[in-house]
C-alpha cells in the first residue's frame, strides 16, 4: 500500500474520502497483491491488443429475444458506444437499451457513481419484477445532478432530463 501510495498520489484525489483516508491503496494493493485469475481470463478471451477472439456481437442474435439487455458507457470512454447501437439494431425486435453517461470515462462506476448506480439500480428494479421495459428506439444519455440520484427519484424526472 505504500508503494502504491506513493507512485499513485492521483488515486487519493479521485477516489479519497480523505486526506487521512488510505483505503484506497489497500484496496488496490490487495488487488495486485491476489493471484491475477482475472488478468489471466481476459488474456485468455483476448488477442493481441485486448481485441475479443470471439466478440459478443456475432452472437448477439442467440440470446433469447425477451432477455433485455443495457449498456452503459462512458462519454469520454475509448470504448465506442456505437457498437451498443449495433447490438439494439441487430436485435430489433427485442429491449436493448444504451445508456451514454456524460462526464464519465471508462470506468463510469468511478468517474460518474451517482448516475451509474441510479441507472444499474433501475435495471436491478426491473429484472426483480420481471418487467420487461418497452423497446426503446432513440438514443440517450444521462447526466444526472445529486439530487437527482436520491433514491426516491421518479424515472420521469431522470426522462425530462434525457
Amino acid at each position: 500500500p505504500v508503494l502504491v501510495k506513493k507512485f499513485r498520489p492521483d488515486l487519493q484525489r479521485k477516489f479519497g474520502e480523505s486526506e487521512e483516508d488510505d483505503t484506497i491503496f489497500d484496496y488496490i494493493y490487495h488487488c495486485n497483491a491476489q493471484t491475477p485469475s482475472g488478468e489471466s481470463a481476459f488474456k485468455t478471451m483476448n488477442t493481441s491488443f485486448g481485441w475479443a477472439k470471439r466478440p459478443m456481437m456475432h452472437r448477439i442474435g442467440d440470446i433469447k429475444d425477451d432477455l433485455p439487455v443495457t449498456f452503459i458507457y462512458g462519454s469520454r470512454s475509448w470504448v465506442d458506444s456505437n457498437t451498443g447501437f449495433h447490438a439494439k439494431y441487430l436485435r430489433h425486435e427485442s429491449y436493448v437499451d444504451v445508456q451514454v453517461v456524460r462526464g464519465a470515462g471508462h470506468h463510469v462506476y468511478a468517474d460518474r457513481p451517482e448516475p451509474f448506480n441510479f441507472l444499474v439500480q433501475r435495471i436491478c428494479d426491473a429484472a426483480d419484477k420481471d418487467d420487461v421495459p418497452p423497446i426503446r428506439t432513440s438514443r440517450t444519455s444521462i447526466n444526472l445532478t445529486k439530487e437527482q440520484s436520491s433514491p426516491d427519484i421518479t424515472l420521469d424526472a431522470v426522462n425530462s432530463q434525457l
